[in-house]
């Protein structure tokens, strides 16, 4: 193929996830040592960010290269410098940026490499190196987000900036949990489990699956969405292969079966667990909460907004029905 016709299959090019690759960050090396020669004082710092940049998460083959600039009129002078320099760009693309400029190198067909450029320290800049840094230090949300990562290509494998946009929602959410916590809405347990509260009426189940995962609600809610659960969905109410399939995509399983309540000594150490089971209209309804031993000690994680405490500990005014094993 010609020039013209490798740039449009890579403009159209499907999103895939592939295996982490021991190459990109030589890739990425390679690159900012380019960009060095060409732009010896352009650029303030030149970081490796996105998936490529985390050892041994899978990612779209594509090394994101986020490059500090002193101003965003200094990134707009050097796009044409760019584009000599074998990148191309979207005008109509960047100007529904923020912050930000974005380029684009690709070959056979294949994009090859994003460029960034963004002002040195600026809250844009300081965002992606935070996210980059949160997946490198914790292995538990690289994984989640690579979970969520494949089950968006699938849905969005032709639609880029539908992807992105999933993505967002997921980013944003992990960067406000783990920068402030409202005390409000999480109790800590030993070092393992929190409490988290639903933000929807209906969304009990996304809640105790956050808790059991260790991630907040909004994390879990994309988590949800990107699997196909929505807490207002009313079809999912009264059944229990959801909650099965979220903790399933956060890297959790689940007994396959319910078991019937017969004691609290009795409950294995982690499990979910039907109270205020009841019968609406011919259906059963339930609200799920988290059942979690600890050294000995039994708690009842409730993600009801409305409780004075969300650690519960009154096991006598609890009726559980049956429970789910949680490993």
């Amino acid at each position: 193929m010609n020039d013209e016709e490798s740039l449009d299959c890579a403009i159209n090019e499907p999103v895939a996830i592939y295996s982490y690759n021991d190459a990109w960050p030589l890739l990425f090396e390679q690159e900012r040592a380019r960009l060095l020669r060409f732009f010896p004082s352009d650029f303030l710092a030149i970081e490796h960010i996105g998936s490529t940049a985390v050892p041994g998460l899978s990612a779209k083959p594509v090394i994101d290269i986020m490059a500090g600039v002193e101003s965003m009129l200094c990134a707009d002078v050097l796009m044409e410098l760019l584009c000599q320099a074998k990148y191309t760009t979207s005008m109509e693309f960047n100007a529904s940026l923020v912050g930000r400029r974005w380029l684009m190198r690709w070959a056979d067909g294949r994009r090859t490499h994003h460029l960034h450029l963004m002002v040195y320290g600026s809250k844009e800049w300081q965002e992606r190196l935070v996210f980059r840094n949160m997946l490198r230090a914790s292995a538990k949300t690289a994984l989640l987000y690579e979970q969520i990562k494949q089950a968006w290509a699938v849905e969005f494998s032709l639609d880029r900036e539908a992807y992105t946009a999933a993505k967002g929602a997921f980013i944003q959410a992990t960067r406000q949990y783990n920068a402030n916590q409202p005390p409000s809405l999480t109790c800590h347990l030993g070092h393992h489990m929190k409490s988290v509260i639903q933000e929807e009426i209906s969304g009990c189940g996304i809640a105790a699956s956050a808790a059991l995962a260790g991630v907040g609600y909004a994390q879990a809610k994309a988590i949800a969405n990107a699997v196909g659960i929505h807490a207002e969905d009313p079809k999912l109410w009264s059944e229990t292969t959801h909650v099965r399939k979220l903790l399933q995509a956060m890297g959790l399983s689940a007994s396959p079966e319910e078991a019937p309540f017969e004691s609290w000594e009795r409950l294995p150490d982690k499990a979910l667990l039907a109270i205020r089971w009841r019968i609406e209209q011919g259906k059963p309804f339930w609200h799920w909460v988290v059942f979690v031993r600890e050294n000995g000690e039994a708690t009842v994680l409730d993600s009801k907004k409305a409780l004075a405490t969300n650690v519960r500990r009154d096991f006598w005014r609890m009726k559980p029905k049956w429970y789910i094993s949680v490993h």
